[in-house]
């Protein structure tokens, strides 16, 4: 079974343009503009890394104005909703 494709475009302050999407569970990107996206996130690369590895901040982080949200920002809840949070200090190995 094909999951559906939730595409975004980011801009960093590089000028660089990105286009993210998510199918078969795989986060995909590649530079440059891939079709039409549902939600484009720019801003400081630090805010955009941000509002990748946590969606659920990229709306404080626009009022904040320290990036914008262009399109529908609940293609962002969605792609948060595929990201679990994880210990940092699991013992991956323990004796």
């Amino acid at each position: 079974m094909r999951s559906s494709r939730q595409r975004r475009r980011r801009s960093a302050s590089s000028g660089t343009t990105w286009t993210a999407w998510v199918g078969n569970g795989v986060l995909n990107a590649r530079e440059g503009l891939w079709g039409e996206p549902s939600v484009t996130v720019a801003g400081p690369n630090s805010a955009v890394v941000g509002a990748v590895l946590q969606p659920a901040v990229a709306g404080k982080l626009a009022v904040a104005g320290k990036l914008t949200i262009d399109g529908d920002a609940s293609v962002l809840e969605a792609y948060g909703a595929l990201l679990d949070e994880f210990d940092p200090d699991f013992p991956i190995v323990t004796p």
